[in-house]
């Protein structure tokens, strides 16, 4: 009887050693962190701002571009981007970023897109990362985001159980996304409302390119109102003229 219960304290154990083994890997691969997101965290307060504060220029400058007619042209750089998100998104726009959420940042690729925040929720710390490509499709202004990669850590997130509520949210911010699958990868078709509801004009993209460090855009606004020409003057007889029939 003895060896009996010792053999099933031997398994018992071994149980929990298996278990603990497993919880300590999924422990240790959820606290990985991506290189690209150690690098745009690390960068100074001060350059932080300096970014920041140019990103806020060059979105201006393109708001105003798109105000006149004619072509207009943004180039966005990701450090630009990241120090927007580092200093002026929770000073300005905190209750927008979702609780359990700090931190966003992205990297910029050729061809692709990679963004990544931190995240704590039930005792978990971790950092969530995704990766994206997105290009223009043959429909105007309809912009198809190719999702590769979603991960906690180095585990990775089914997307799938979230698109609703991804479709929800971007709803409620007026943008209308549609959902495809592309070898197995979601496809989202986000449609962007460029314009105004009260604007008169046709803003459109014409091109999207995601370069090694930067993101460029160009399009053009067109005025899309009728143009309000005079009325003709009707002809009549010059003074001294007498067209009546005798």
């Amino acid at each position: 009887m003895s060896r009996v219960r010792t053999r099933l304290l031997w398994i018992a154990l071994l149980a929990v050693l298996l278990v603990a083994g497993g919880f300590g890997f999924f422990t240790y691969q959820v606290q990985q962190v991506p290189q690209f997101y150690r690098q745009a965290i690390a960068a100074s307060p001060r350059e932080q701002v300096q970014a920041g504060e140019q990103f806020e220029t060059e979105a201006l400058e393109l708001q105003n571009q798109i105000q006149r007619t004619g072509d207009w042209q943004v180039e966005l750089a990701a450090d630009e981007i990241n120090g927007w998100l580092a200093t002026v998104l929770p000073e300005k726009f905190g209750e927008a970023i979702p609780p359990g959420i700090s931190d966003p940042r992205v990297a910029i690729e050729q061809g692709r897109l990679l963004a990544a925040c931190k995240y704590q929720a039930v005792g978990i710390e971790t950092v969530v990362s995704i990766e994206l490509e997105a290009f223009l499709t043959n429909e105007t202004n309809v912009v198809a985001v190719r999702v590769h990669q979603v991960a906690a850590g180095k585990v990775p997130i089914p997307l799938g159980q979230y698109l609703e509520q991804i479709t929800a949210a971007a709803a409620e911010r007026g943008i209308f996304v549609r959902w495809q699958e592309v070898d197995g990868d979601p496809l989202a078709l986000i449609s962007l409302p460029l314009a105004e509801p009260d604007d008169k004009r046709s803003i459109v993209i014409r091109s999207l390119e995601l370069s090694p460090g930067k993101l460029i855009a160009t399009g053009t606004a067109e005025d899309t109102a009728p143009v309000k020409r005079p009325r003709p003057v009707p002809p009549h007889d010059s003074p001294g003229n007498d067209n009546s029939q005798n």
